[in-house]
């Protein structure tokens, strides 16, 4: 995604085209006030926002893309822009996705990119429709891995105390979209919690039971304590450079 020769640098812009730019952001901010509409439909206490979710699964995407030796702006690029429609539209259930909807969220995505200069609308528009159409192998990545993130989420729903039973529908809908070995190894490790050996195990017969296991208290324990200890390293670098 190459820079054109004629495009102006930011320092360049016209004050209108730096306007367009910052109500493209702000309109894009709107993700962080839409909450995700299946945790709302089940009744999950303070759900997510899409932000919330788009940021995870741009981690999970930037770290993908290192460890397989993919292209990580393009995942990048593929995480952040995939579901900015909603900022407009909403948040869309799939069974509330219909020919007219779909058709709603391309009018969204050209109106938003219309507010950018040519050059990163017509290439941000084209990670868009790449996704849409989800043949390559970015596209097929990032569509998996967002699922799987979705997964995670329902599992700390479960441990915060959401139904289980009303989580079970996350699970299966990232069980059926995940079909790379890696991810489905992965993703199994999420939703089950089990050891390689066991993992492995039941890959070899090829038996995955819709089983949804419960964090251990010890091991929620040893998580928010390893999060503690890291607070403490933070607050210790940050008292040395202090005092340099």
């Amino acid at each position: 995604m190459n820079k054109e020769e004629d495009d102006p640098m930011l320092n360049e812009m016209t004050d209108s085209s730096l306007q367009d730019i910052i109500k493209f952001l702000e309109i894009a901010g709107v993700l962080k006030r839409t909450q995700r509409t299946g945790w709302v439909d089940i009744g999950v206490y303070q759900p997510e926002s899409v932000a919330d979710h788009t940021f995870r699964t741009a981690v999970f995407c930037m770290l993908y893309a290192d460890i397989e030796e993919l292209d990580p702006m393009k995942l990048l690029r593929m995480a952040l822009i995939h579901d900015l429609p909603e900022a407009i539209i909403g948040d869309l259930m799939p069974n509330q996705k219909t020919a007219e909807t779909r058709k709603k969220e391309e009018n969204a995505i050209n109106q938003m990119l219309s507010l950018l200069p040519k050059t990163q609308k017509e290439n941000y528009l084209a990670v868009w429709n790449e996704y849409q159409v989800g043949k390559t192998k970015e596209a097929k990545a990032v569509r998996q891995i967002e699922k799987i993130e979705m997964a995670l989420q329902a599992k700390e729903y479960e441990r915060f105390g959401s139904d289980r039973r009303s989580l079970e529908r996350f699970i299966e809908t990232a069980e059926e979209s995940t079909v790379w070995p890696e991810l489905k190894r992965l993703l199994w490790l999420v939703t089950e919690e089990i050891s390689e050996g066991e993992f492995q195990s039941k890959m070899d017969i090829k038996v995955m039971p819709k089983m949804i296991g419960k964090m251990s208290a010890a091991r929620m324990n040893a998580l928010e304590e390893e999060v503690e200890r890291l607070r403490k390293r933070v607050a210790s670098l940050e008292e040395k450079a202090r005092k340099k």
